[in-house]
């Protein structure tokens, strides 16, 4: 019950992060800084949302900041044209599945390694 109420409250929070732009206003104010080379700006969006899940809860940051981090390379990959949507399906699908696999293996050998002398 206390986890369900934990992340209940992690969607209420977002949402009013969303509702009352201060998502977008967060959003801007680091892409504002576009100076910065690639590496810096990567630095700086990990920065900011790591210290962002101080204050709130994982899935409030998840929530509130995920679509916006998303959104603005998805339109710059499919505003080219060279890009269709099948395509992102597919490598999205491969790549979850790769993901799985890579995570269960570094699980079952960690937990191995540390577990079990």
């Amino acid at each position: 019950m206390v986890l369900g109420l934990l992340f209940g409250g992690g969607l209420a929070l977002a949402a009013a992060i969303q509702s009352t732009g201060l998502a977008e206003w967060i959003a801007k104010g680091i892409g504002s800084i576009g100076t910065l080379p690639l590496l810096g700006m990567f630095a700086l969006v990990t920065l900011v949302i790591t210290f962002l899940t101080e204050v709130t809860s994982n899935t409030t940051a998840a929530v509130a900041f995920l679509p916006l981090l998303a959104a603005a390379p998805n339109a710059i990959v499919f505003g080219t044209g060279h890009m269709r949507i099948p395509s992102t399906i597919n490598a999205g699908f491969a790549l979850n599945i790769g993901g799985v696999v890579i995570v269960k293996l570094l699980t079952y050998f960690i937990v191995a390694a540390v577990w079990i002398r």
